[in-house]
């Protein structure tokens, strides 16, 4: 064996046995910025043992250089500088299927050393008797668009104060790791048994409103560990099977919520405060006037400090039993039945300390318990008889009923006061002073809600081919919902102290002896039942009037009786059409167009909206040498309707809400078309060197309706451009050279706003060198 064979040999065993056992599912290819090119030869691998060993390795460095924001570049792209393992791969295969532990072994992995996606898979196989994936990934998910949940900032007095940042940006990490075994995967008896691990944790932000919005810190530690176990039993001419899968699930949510720092300035006695998010004035945000000599008007709305702590736990089993057959001759048949119930319990403990202006609210601490459980039954069936090679009659069936009964207690204590600097009052050694906007003083009440729908569809289809080349159907779809929502809210015992005792649910009744106000009972309750029936028509038909041609046409046309929510359509149209095309085997085209369509007439509505798209693929690789690919991608997304709103702008033509007269009506629109498409060419020019170019872009343009002058109108119009290059050089025998450049370039054609602007563009290389035998 010469030295070469040893050092491949050697690098294969010490990939083996660093291997980590649990790899990653969801991606096969590397983030790498710029795709590379395949080498000139095919790796053959080598023979070591009883088995045919392949392995790859690339390994390099990464280039960053950045302008712009570099929040939206880390949103967008988050590609920094560093050293990196780009890919990794190594297969093993038996010859004989004769090995000790596995006839089959591969592991794949990519992104390691920094990126924010990496990954790696393992998949192994012993003949007859078992097969096993696992996989992990890693994603860092760096969030911080700067118009995103973002407060008003008006151009008048604002003291310096503006909202760059998005208020509910996160900076999390998501884990996520599975095993997948089954065994006997050939016998007529197979066993399968699983585990999924998915945790995210980090930093991210929030916001609240009392009085004003304050910014919140809210670290992540979410997670979910998910088992299952099945079988499978097939009959001795395996024409039919019986599987079985029980599913359980247990799940972990603890996101407290505490206030960031923002905006903090003190009040006269030196105390600080914050004085939130949003700075306008005019709409008494924080107040009229915060600052007075460069100290905090006490009556302004602030906080001293806010906590919450939620610690939610759910419980999911799940179990699912399936069948195929095809023991009957000429009639396929497939069917399933599910059935799962969750729990979940969520205590919950706020407490707020500042001053919220409208009310007079100065503190607060409440304390809660929330419970629910989903119970779901589905049943899917389907049917398919061919009375000819030809003809064709199928029938499917589908139901899912789902049940969600939940109850939420809330104990809550509510102290008030006018000013920042007071002590708030306690009764009955004083008397708070309230507004007519006061809530209770003692909350004590209990909501109890339940949600289920009922959704019954079935469809029939006719397939028929008239010849080799032309085929169609036709079919009838019929979907009944019976949505179910009711609320009932109870007042177990509602306080109201004095001053004014005889405001809100105490309006009008006695007082209790000293002087406070007790309420009781039902405030608010309400039962709803919601029936839909749609029916659609299905068209189908499929065309090759040459072998390399092929064409299929599809329609369907739906109508329904009711509606859940104001966007759902009475009436739908869609239409798609594909067609692929390949005049020689070294050139591939295709086409493809989805048109839908929906609406509802009602005048109390006048819902219109079309979403039409098209997108148009060309591969071309004749030889080795040279080859190119194409995409273009159109889509043209419109929505209107009429909406109710309350606002400071008032557009020409409002009219009184019908539904309500305290609201205004206005007909609201949102427009937007988006081209996007990408090209790329690789050329070989000599046997050792292969380069590649190419671009991608991305370009919008839209409109919308503006309801408050101060509102960010964010990118409504923008391009995302994206060209790269690079050059592939095989240094020698199983060694190449690899030489990549991209180039991020994005830029709003809108207004950038009252925030920072958010354009950047970003050169990225990358040099690196892959091993390959």
């Amino acid at each position: 064996m010469n030295h070469d064979h040893l050092l491949r040999v050697a690098l294969s065993c010490c990939l083996l046995s660093a291997l980590n056992p649990v790899a990653c599912a969801q991606s096969s290819s590397s983030p790498k910025t710029a795709p590379q090119a395949s080498t000139a030869a095919e790796n053959e691998g080598i023979e070591s043992g009883n088995y045919r060993v392949q392995q790859s390795i690339e390994m390099g460095y990464r280039f960053t250089d950045t302008s712009g924001s570099d929040a939206v570049y880390n949103t967008f792209v988050n590609l920094q500088s560093g050293p990196r393992i780009f890919e990794q791969s190594l297969s093993m295969r038996s010859l004989e299927h004769t090995g000790a532990l596995f006839d089959s072994l591969s592991v794949s992995s990519f992104g390691w050393g920094g990126d924010p996606n990496d990954a790696a898979r393992l998949r192994a196989s012993k003949f007859k008797w078992y097969d096993v994936n696992a996989s992990f990934r890693r994603d860092q998910n760096y969030f911080d668009y700067d118009l995103f949940a973002n407060p008003l900032n008006p151009p008048g007095l604002n003291l310096g104060i503006t909202v760059n940042q998005s208020p509910h940006s996160f900076y999390t990490v998501r884990k996520m790791g599975n095993v997948d075994l089954t065994v006997l995967p050939q016998s007529r008896v197979t066993f399968r048994f699983g585990y999924w691990r998915t945790g995210v944790s980090g930093p991210s932000f929030s916001s609240l409103h009392t009085g004003t919005d304050a910014l919140l810190y809210q670290p992540w530690d979410v997670s979910s560990d998910s088992y299952r176990f099945g079988g499978t039993v097939k009959t001795e001419d395996r024409k039919s099977s019986l599987s079985f899968d029980q599913f359980l699930q247990y799940s972990r949510d603890d996101r407290d919520r505490g206030l960031a720092p923002f905006a903090t300035f003190p009040l006269p006695n030196g105390s600080p405060v914050e004085l939130g998010l949003p700075w306008n004035t005019r709409a008494g945000q924080p107040c009229a006037t915060p600052l007075v000599g460069g100290f905090v008007f006490p009556r302004c709305n602030g906080y001293f400090g806010y906590s919450r702590v939620q610690r939610a736990r759910a419980t999911a089993p799940s179990s699912q039993l399936s069948f195929v057959t095809r023991a009957i001759p000429r009639l396929d048949l497939v069917g399933r039945v599910g059935y799962s119930w969750s729990d979940l319990n969520s205590p919950l403990l706020e407490m707020f300390n500042g001053r919220e202006s409208r009310t007079n609210l100065r503190q607060s601490i409440s304390k809660s318990s929330s419970s629910s459980r989903s119970i779901t039954t589905t049943v899917e069936s389907g049917a398919t008889f061919r009375v000819t090679e030809k003809f064709h009659i199928s029938d499917t069936f589908r139901f899912n009923n789902f049940r969600i009964p939940g109850a939420f207690a809330l104990l809550q204590n509510d102290s008030f006061g006018t000013s920042l600097l007071a002590t708030p009052a306690v009764f009955p050694d004083k008397k708070p002073t309230h507004t007519s906007s006061s809530g209770p003083d003692i909350v004590s009440e209990l909501f109890n809600r339940f949600l289920g729908q009922n959704e019954k569809v079935n469809e029939f289809d006719v397939e028929y081919d008239f010849s080799a080349r032309v085929g169609a159907r036709v079919g009838y779809r019929f979907r009944h919902r019976l949505v179910h929502h009711s609320d009932l809210a109870t007042a177990l015992g509602n306080v109201f102290f004095p001053s004014r005792p005889n405001r809100g649910q105490c309006a009008g009744l006695p007082l209790n002896p000293d002087g406070s106000c007790t309420f009781t009972g039902v405030f608010k309750s309400g039962d709803d039942l919601t029936e839909i029936n749609e029916h659609a028509g299905i068209f189908g038909l499929w065309l090759r009037p040459i072998d390399n041609l092929r064409v299929s046409l599809d329609a369907d046309f739906m109508s329904a009786d009711n509606i859940l929510v104001r966007i759902d359509p009475r009436h739908q149209r869609q239409y798609r059409a594909n067609a692929n095309y390949t005049p020689r085997p070294w050139l591939t085209l295709g086409a493809a167009l989805n048109l839908l369509e929906r609406r509802d007439p009602l005048s109390e509505i006048q819902f219109n909206g079309h979403n039409r798209n098209l997108g148009l693929t060309a591969m071309y690789g004749r030889n080795e040498r040279f080859g190119l690919d194409f995409d273009y991608n159109y889509n043209n997304y419109s929505q209107n309707e009429n909406i109710c709103f309350i606002g400071t702008f008032v557009p020409p033509g409002s009219s009184t809400c019908p539904e309500d007269a305290t609201l205004l009506q206005t007909f609201g629109f949102y427009h937007n078309i988006t081209h996007s498409g990408s090209a790329s060419v690789r050329f070989q020019p000599v046997k050792r060197v292969t380069t590649h170019v190419g671009y991608g872009i991305v370009s919008t343009n839209g409109s919308t309706l503006i309801l408050d002058p101060l509102q960010p109108v964010g990118p409504l119009s923008f391009n995302y451009h994206r060209p790269l290059a690079g050059v592939e050089v095989n240094l020698a025998r199983h060694v190449d050279g690899i030489v990549g450049w991209n180039y991020y370039d994005y830029d709003e054609r809108s207004l950038v706003g009252p925030t920072l602007p958010r354009k950047f563009h970003s050169n990225l290389a990358t040099i690196s060198a892959r091993y390959s035998f």
